[in-house]
């Protein structure tokens, strides 16, 4: 059998035009035309792409290791720190926005509307009973002048903030302003009819007395309260601790628990310093927001009766004092007049303001407002005293004796013992709003920098997250 040689897969190329080949690379540029590779890297250049299918394929793969694991779970706790943690700093700077609103504008506008409606009360009362004193007029009627200057200063100073009031608040406020010079020229009027000794003085008196009564005070009243009730809806939701911001950092913490514990099991190392430390200031930031809620808790005014201010209360006493004094004035001008005084109305509204003073002082609990209460009693008492002496000189037919004791201005007199309680009553009224804005200012610095403390402890739970992954990744690489 003849064996026949095997075919050559390569023609026969001459010695030089190998060596030609060779040194023109020509030989290197035809592999490079079949097999694509990279000439300065040892890894195969694939131009490949790959489908949308193939991508979620490896994606998949991927996933399913250890690694990917890891990587799951580090981008769920990051969402967890970033949604969470900014969650509840979100919440917490809504609460120091509402308490910035308060101190901004509705406390202020609060304060004026109290203000007017104490200017136009007051102005009320020196109108009254300067049409029943002769010598000490001039007195009389320079308190009744101060107080139309500072209802009308409160006036507009409240019309400067009718942006914020509703329809209802603008329309009182309108109607306050319209009425105010009409009262001021019917009583100018009957003082111009009294100094000429004419009997139009009563009609003209009258008028004004009717205007006050039945338009001015009670619009003021209800702007003043209006104004007030959102005081009181401000407090209330100044008490109430930050439930929701509390709730989303126990569930942050209930996360880095739970992740911890997952890779105790996948790793078998007891405890990872990063998770640990990330728990720890989730922690912290819990506790940090707990003791924010338990200070504004603790200066908020939220327990006082029939959910009013302080401030609110002892508003309604003063009004109650001058309506008082102008009662009293009207009834000792009818008893000269032949009729006979009650004094049971007087009384009672009396034993009104002490209770409001006790409450003011319960209240507070400061030695210098426990002691303005006491002056503030004191002065009361001798008022009433005093009236009670005017009622046992009218009792005894000496009308003139009972006149000069109810409206001299002497420190002894009714007419000065009303302007001390009065301005004790005033003087209360400052002390509980700068109590309320001083607790509120304090729960305002307190508030926001429990804000700022979570957005920073945040940023550092996300770094000790991402720190307590990054050797398990490079165990794998």
């Amino acid at each position: 059998m003849r064996l026949t040689p095997r075919q050559r897969l390569l023609p026969e190329r001459p010695l030089t035009e190998l060596r030609n080949a060779v040194q023109n690379r020509a030989i290197d540029k035809a592999l490079n035309a079949s097999f694509d590779y990279d000439e300065t890297s040892d890894n195969p250049v694939n131009n490949h792409e790959f489908s949308v299918r193939e991508r979620l394929s490896f994606l998949r793969g991927f996933l399913s290791t250890t690694p990917g694991k890891f990587s799951i779970v580090t981008t769920l706790l990051l969402l967890c720190c970033i949604i969470l943690g900014g969650a509840s700093a979100s919440l917490t700077f809504d609460r120091q926005q509402q308490l910035d609103t308060m101190l901004r504008e509705s406390e202020p506008l609060a304060h004026a509307s109290q203000q007017l409606y104490s200017s136009l009360s007051l102005a009320d009362t020196a109108a009254t009973t300067q049409f029943m004193t002769t010598e000490e007029n001039d007195q009389v009627t320079r308190q009744y002048e101060r107080a139309i200057i500072n209802a009308s200063t409160n006036a507009i100073g409240s019309r400067s903030g009718a942006s914020t009031y509703d329809k209802a608040d603008r329309t009182l406020l309108v109607q306050i302003n319209a009425n105010i010079p009409v009262y001021t020229a019917r009583i100018g009027q009957a003082v111009a009819e009294q100094s000429m000794n004419n009997p139009l003085t009563i009609m003209h008196q009258a008028d004004a007395r009717s205007i006050m009564e039945e338009q001015l005070l009670p619009d003021a009243e209800q702007l003043y309260k209006n104004r007030y009730a959102s005081i009181n809806v401000a407090q209330k939701a100044w008490a109430r601790p930050l439930y929701a911001a509390g709730f989303c950092l126990i569930l942050l913490i209930g996360a880095l628990v739970a992740a911890q514990l997952w890779l105790t099991h996948v790793t078998r190392r007891r405890f990872n310093l990063g998770l640990l430390a990330a728990t720890v200031l989730a922690i912290v930031s819990l506790l940090w927001v707990l003791v924010s809620s338990g200070i504004s808790f603790a200066t908020a005014d939220s327990s006082v009766p029939d959910n009013h201010s302080i401030s609110e209360i002892l508003t309604d006493a003063r009004i109650t004092a001058q309506q008082m004094r102008s009662h009293e004035m009207v009834e000792l001008s009818q008893a000269n007049a032949g009729s006979t005084i009650d004094s049971a109305p007087f009384l009672k509204n009396m034993d009104k303001v002490t209770e409001a003073v006790d409450t003011f002082a319960e209240r507070t609990n400061s030695a210098e407002t426990v002691k303005l209460s006491e002056q503030t009693t004191t002065a009361l008492h001798a008022w009433r005293d005093t009236h009670q002496e005017m009622v046992d000189q009218l009792a005894d037919g000496n009308r003139r004796e009972a006149t000069a004791i109810a409206t001299s201005m002497a420190r002894s007199a009714g007419g000065g013992q009303f302007n001390e309680v009065d301005a004790l009553l005033q003087r209360c009224i400052s002390a509980a709003r700068g109590q309320v804005r001083d607790s509120a200012n304090l729960a305002h610095s307190t508030i926001f920098a429990t804000g700022v403390g979570l957005v920073i402890l945040l940023v550092l739970e996300s770094v000790c997250v991402v720190a307590g992954f990054l050797p398990r990744y490079r165990e794998y690489e």
